[in-house]
């Protein structure tokens, strides 16, 4: 029978990713862009990774609900901030309306996944809750930065809310769609090509992914609308007030 496992890699061969990626930031910094958030984003991704890789171990062999709930809650704030980062307004109020879209949206996802369509038993298991939770947080956080620096150019120009939302609404939802419409065509996507390697098959992958690529889509357009339903409420609240 063939061995399906997949080969341990050691920190030695991960390194030589350090190289390409070095010479990426070198030649930004001869275009005088600026290469700080570059720097800055590869070295924490490559502790918080190797970090959490650690963490998860001991999530996933515990159990608790009561501390997977607590992690999960940290990942929606931490998310939740990143969103904003980009954005001129920094205000909690802003703050607010991005968790509070992000946390229903993704809400919304997970109970449907878990409640509905795979039924584990018991429902809560955080090998399975808190991968996808991550999944589903880290595509809607991009998703509600892109829709809030849209709303905000949309509205300097228009002044019309309505029409920012609309506009804002469908640029961020450009990667969403064209995500799908590329789907085994042009790529194939991360948790499909994960379980091919590991040896599942290619159909019940697929159906996986398709979930998996539902959830994203459902997510993101519940949190966007959510996000600038508050945004709107809030510009118009501060309008007022001046």
């Amino acid at each position: 029978m063939e061995d399906k496992t997949l080969p341990t890699i050691e920190y030695l061969e991960l390194s030589i990713l350090l190289i390409p990626i070095t010479i990426i930031g070198i030649i930004m910094w001869s275009w005088k862009i600026n290469t700080r958030d570059y720097w800055i984003a590869n070295i924490r991704m490559f502790v918080q990774l190797s970090l959490v890789g650690f963490v998860l171990i001991y999530l996933f062999k515990d159990n608790n609900l009561l501390l997977g709930s607590f992690v999960m809650f940290g990942m929606l704030m931490i998310s939740a901030w990143i969103s904003l980062r980009p954005l001129a307004e920094r205000s909690f109020n802003h703050y607010m309306a991005i968790f509070t879209g992000i946390f229903i949206g993704t809400g919304v996802s997970i109970l449907l996944i878990v409640l509905l369509i795979l039924k584990p038993e018991p429902y809560y298991q955080a090998q399975l809750i808190i991968p996808l939770v991550g999944l589903l947080l880290g595509n809607t956080m991009n998703s509600i930065s892109l829709s809030g620096d849209r709303f905000n150019h949309e509205l300097s120009i228009h002044k019309d809310t309505y029409k920012a939302r609309n506009i804002a609404f469908n640029t961020a939802m450009i990667p969403r769609v064209n995500s799908l419409l590329a789907m085994g065509l042009v790529a194939l996507p991360g948790t499909m090509t994960g379980q091919i390697i590991s040896g599942v098959e290619p159909s019940i992958a697929a159906r996986y992914q398709i979930m998996i690529m539902a959830a994203i889509l459902i997510s993101s357009a519940i949190s966007i609308m959510l996000y600038l339903f508050f945004r709107i409420k809030f510009t118009t609240n501060t309008l007022q007030g001046t």
